[in-house]
């Protein structure tokens, strides 16, 4: 597959490969990088595991006023009106940047860089990505020092843009992103994913209620998409202190004196080492973590979920980039555009039922299974409001047999609560790939 930062994407939050009636529920886990022990040691050599480097952004104008006011209350609309709109770096913050990029450049942290000065291989970052939030993304070009294989030196090296990355919305205007054109005008080296809409429509829906859950989602949907769709081992995120916090809040507790350890819920070995963390990102600060599955680790929720169902991992991921390649190329039936298979339409377009009680989508196909001629595999794509229906994403592929009658796949959606869009597909060995009618939650 073709790195990511070359492409308009939108992105994808893949959590599950199945076979059978099975469903398996593959869900990240950050560790620690920092001190070296046992269990980061079991990340460190996981083939399934990345490295996240996490870096908070420099100093910003907004920063510096709620500094100097004494309260956060400056950066109300009431209190500066729109001053303080997607607030960019204050030059402390761009000398924040450089003093950063000079410690990177110098070995000061676990991992090396490559150097204009020493044309060094790059082994620290496969990719950056940004929140798409200008300090954010001014930190990351400022910086992080890297160049991806095969670009010129002297280029601006690309990095991907995000919103699923932006710091938790409340009512500062430093959370009111600008609009698209704008940043491509002054960023043109970003890529902004997940099918980023001109004008900001994320800060109409503000993220300060019922324990923060949309932006711990958010987070949650973000290293998804790190793990599982990204093709990169090695990813720098630049980002954002209290949208941090509720990423970590899943994975760590005790943070005492920089110390945490892992929450229950992996086997109890590896819940007892403690690890270095710093919850209050500083500016400019970097902290790095694996990124795994949690069935890595083992834990009796992930044998549960995952045992037996993905013996072939390779299957699996080959499975996945078959309805990737499918769907990115066609052509796409459907109902309405039938194409050269008129006629067809009713036993091959999959429909998709939502049961509300239960939580459970079930996508079906009415069509006969033989050996000959067969629904080879069922997927569908997912998107989240305030995310619009074009950013949906692959979330589940399901592959059949010729004695899977009728070819069906049903899944309970743990985030079926949350409103957006499902897309259903239906792959037939003979006449290609058929989309069914979206369905809204």
């Amino acid at each position: 597959m073709p790195r990511h930062y070359f492409l308009s994407l939108t992105a994808t939050v893949l959590f599950a490969f199945c076979r059978g009636d099975n469903v398996c529920n593959i869900a990240p886990l950050l560790v620690p990088a920092s001190p070296e022990n046992f269990v980061n040691k079991v990340a460190k050599e996981s083939k399934e595991c990345k490295l996240i480097h996490f870096v908070r952004h420099a100093e910003g104008f907004h920063n510096e006023a709620e500094r100097k006011a004494g309260s956060t209350d400056v950066l109300l609309f009431s209190e500066s009106q729109n001053e303080f709109v997607d607030a960019r770096l204050t030059p402390k913050g761009i000398e924040q940047c450089f003093a950063l990029r000079r410690k990177i450049e110098k070995g000061n942290y676990q991992f090396a860089v490559r150097s204009v000065e020493t044309a060094a291989p790059n082994n620290s970052h496969d990719i950056v990505v940004s929140s798409t939030l200008s300090r954010a993304i001014q930190t990351a070009r400022y910086s992080i020092p890297w160049t991806p294989e095969g670009f010129s030196v002297g280029k601006e090296p690309p990095i991907l843009g995000t919103d699923l990355g932006r710091e938790r919305i409340v009512d500062f205007m430093c959370e009111n992103r600008r609009s698209l054109s704008a940043l491509r005008a002054d960023f043109p080296f970003v890529s902004f994913v997940y099918g980023t809409p001109d004008k900001d429509t994320m800060f109409e829906n503000k993220e300060d209620g019922d324990d923060y859950s949309l932006a711990r989602q958010r987070a949650r949907d973000l290293l998804t998409w790190f793990l599982f769709e990204l093709d990169e081992e090695k990813i720098t995120f630049v980002g954002h202190k209290e949208f941090f916090k509720l990423m970590f809040d899943d994975h760590f507790e005790g943070f005492n004196d920089g110390q945490i350890v892992l929450k229950p819920g992996i086997a109890a070995e590896y819940g007892k080492e403690k690890f270095n963390w710093n919850v209050e990102f500083a500016n400019t600060e970097i902290q790095s973590a694996y990124l795994c599955p949690a069935h890595v680790f083992g834990g009796e929720e992930a044998q549960r979920s995952c045992k037996g169902i993905i013996s072939d991992d390779d299957l699996a991921e080959q499975l996945y980039d078959t309805a990737v390649e499918k769907e990115s190329t066609g052509p796409i039936f459907s109902k309405e555009s039938p194409g050269k298979w008129k006629g067809k339409e009713n036993s091959h377009a999959p429909v998709a039922e939502y049961d509300k009680m239960s939580k459970s989508l079930t996508i079906s196909v009415p069509h006969g299974m033989s050996k000959e001629h067969l629904i080879e595999f069922i997927f569908f794509k997912r998107s989240f409001a305030p995310m619009p229906e074009e950013s949906a994403i692959i979330a589940m592929v399901k592959q059949f047999q010729h004695e899977d009658y009728p070819a069906t796949l049903k899944v309970d959606l743990v985030d079926g609560d949350r409103e957006g869009a499902i897309i259903p597909y239906a792959f037939c060995n003979k006449h290609g790939l058929w989309r069914g009618e979206t369905l809204y939650l």
